[in-house]
């Protein structure tokens, strides 16, 4: 997995790590875990394949830049954290099965970016629909 986004990494953490678990709380910290795997698969899938080809998709990067889903403060590590370190240890290592069949894009179930008016979405989980671009 490359990452092109510069994370603040805790002391003898794994950057890699680190910097997804924050991205996955920016966007799910209050999220069932499976919503979070989820999520942590789709992060995955995207890193995997480079940058999505449909013009007004989401950059990879999009949570650390975007005003709607700013990173949180990062202060003492909290429960969400703590899981959502959990699930991106388990992503960076590829032991994390992908709840989503191979989905590279998603986006909140209450939004409807221009995007993916032209897909069908492949999984749900939480507040989330998943999609195969």
């Amino acid at each position: 997995m490359r990452l092109e986004c510069a994370a603040a990494v805790t002391s003898g953490s794994d950057p890699l790590v680190e910097h997804l678990a924050w991205r996955l709380l920016a966007l799910a910290g209050d999220q069932s875990v499976r919503t979070v795997e989820a999520l942590a698969a789709v992060l995955t899938n995207q890193e995997d394949e480079g940058p999505l080809s449909v013009a007004d998709a989401p950059p990879v990067c999009s949570p650390e830049k975007s005003e709607a889903s700013p990173l949180p403060e990062r202060t003492e590590p909290s429960g969400e954290l703590s899981l959502c370190r959990r699930v991106a240890r388990r992503a960076v290592h590829r032991s994390l099965l992908d709840p989503t069949g191979g989905a590279n894009a998603f986006h909140r179930i209450d939004a409807s970016p221009s995007w993916s008016r032209r897909s069908l979405p492949v999984a749900s989980f939480g507040a989330f629909l998943f999609y195969r671009l």
